[in-house]
């Protein structure tokens, strides 16, 4: 579950699509400044190979 917390933990939060980034700006604004939408569909199941896959992709690209 995310909490502030979490958020105040986090160094940076990733977010799978813009739907996320809504969710942030709405319930949580002030942490709206960690966060990054990665732009991956979320149709893919949980740790699923594929999602992992695309993920790996996203974050090799960007150098992370």
């Amino acid at each position: 579950e995310l909490t502030d917390e979490l958020l105040d933990w986090a160094d940076q939060v990733y977010l799978m699509d813009i739907s996320h980034e809504l969710i942030i700006s709405r319930d949580y604004p002030e942490f709206l400044h960690k966060c990054m939408v990665v732009g991956i569909s979320d149709q893919y199941v949980r740790d699923s190979p594929e999602i992992k896959e695309l993920i790996w992709h996203w974050a090799k690209k960007r150098g992370l």
